[in-house]
């Protein structure tokens, strides 16, 4: 983290002069010129900024073949602080690598309703698909026009959450930009589309047969007294469809 008290500000003379020394007998094999000098400068500035003397700065700054000394290459890179969390339950002095990396509380919290979306948008796909069915066997027209009605009222919902899902890729996209945060974890489930694409689902998500249960009373309510007698009509087809 740069001090403020050297914020935009250069190293004096006698910081380079003390890093070229340094440099000099940690590398006897290296000639220190003037041009590599101009090419560490960059690095060793911004090393000073952070508040190193010159013999940290040459030694986190620099690295040497034998005949060449460059800069290295972790120098420069900045990782903000909350960009990446510890695993859960990791002890004091406890090491683990990048994969363990937990993303931001922020994200996280994006993810999970990330999830909760596709699987509201599959449940909606689901619900279309099985008014256009019944719609498509339907002897009575009034029967026929109101599940098209219903096929048509959740493919428009299954639009918003589809939008909405994309919105949420796009927050969470760009909180890891401002972050500076490398994805690490598996990739985002797939943006829920109309069809039978398949779309990753929440680890608590209802059993398929328990959904489409879930899917039957719903187009049950949605007739109820639409004619007489046409709803316990309608779930017996609607059973008889599912194998129940």
């Amino acid at each position: 983290m740069t001090w403020k008290s050297r914020a935009d500000k250069l190293p004096p003379p006698s910081f380079f002069a003390m890093v070229v020394a340094h440099l000099q007998k940690a590398y006897p094999g290296a000639v220190i010129t003037r041009e590599v000098m101009t090419a560490l400068r960059p690095a060793l500035t911004v090393a000073w900024q952070n508040g190193r003397n010159a013999e940290g700065a040459a030694q986190v700054t620099c690295a040497c073949d034998g005949k060449q000394i460059v800069p290295s290459p972790a120098m420069g890179v900045q990782v903000p602080r909350g960009a990446v969390r510890a695993p859960k339950g990791a002890a004091r002095g406890e090491v683990f690598g990048v994969e363990a990396l937990r993303d931001p509380a922020q994200i996280e919290r994006l993810t999970k309703k990330r999830f909760r979306v596709a699987h509201q948008g599959k449940q909606q796909a689901d619900l279309a698909e099985r008014w256009t069915a019944l719609s498509s066997r339907a002897k009575k027209d009034t029967v026929k026009a109101e599940a098209q009605r219903r096929q048509a009222g959740a493919k428009e919902r299954q639009t918003a959450l589809l939008r909405e899902a994309e919105a949420i890729d796009r927050e969470i996209k760009k909180l890891r930009i401002e972050l500076g945060r490398i994805e690490v974890q598996a990739p985002m489930p797939q943006t829920v589309v109309v069809e039978k694409t398949p779309v990753t689902l929440p680890k608590k998500a209802r059993a398929k047969k328990a959904n489409e249960a879930e899917l039957t009373e719903k187009m049950v309510a949605a007739v109820q007294g639409l004619l007489p007698g046409l709803s316990e009509q309608l779930k017996a087809e609607l059973n008889k469809e599912g194998g129940t």
